[in-house]
């Protein structure tokens, strides 16, 4: 998500007094499947959608693999948190930043300045 949702938020949170002793979970409310989300890297960059994705199973022994890391930059000890199932209740953010004027825009809408962002450095 991007850097100013998040500064936006926790300025807006820090302000509320709703917020306190309350737990927050900025996220997505919308996160995109892994699918979803290749689907719109691949269409940022070429503008069409991936061609292939490849099973979970395939893409875990590859980042597991030796020649992964030097590849990714995601170390091994990394791996494994991309395979665990995750959901995260969002209601309350929502509803503590909904007064504020403050929402995580979707992944779509900001994808291309990620890539653009990438392509301008391209030893991130």
């Amino acid at each position: 998500m991007p850097v100013d949702f998040v500064i936006d938020a926790m300025v807006a949170l820090a302000k509320d007094e709703r917020a306190v002793n309350k737990t927050i979970a900025l996220a997505d409310p919308y996160p995109l499947t892994t699918e979803e989300l290749c689907d719109s890297i691949a269409k940022a960059i070429t503008n069409k959608k991936s061609v292939v994705t490849p099973p979970a199973k395939v893409v875990e022994t590859f980042l597991k693999s030796p020649i992964s890391p030097p590849f990714t930059g995601l170390p091994h000890s990394g791996v494994p948190y991309f395979f665990v199932p995750q959901t995260y209740d969002t209601t309350v953010c929502e509803e503590m930043l909904e007064p504020h004027g403050v929402a995580c825009p979707p992944f779509k809408s900001y994808v291309s300045r990620l890539v653009e962002y990438v392509i301008e450095h391209p030893k991130l």
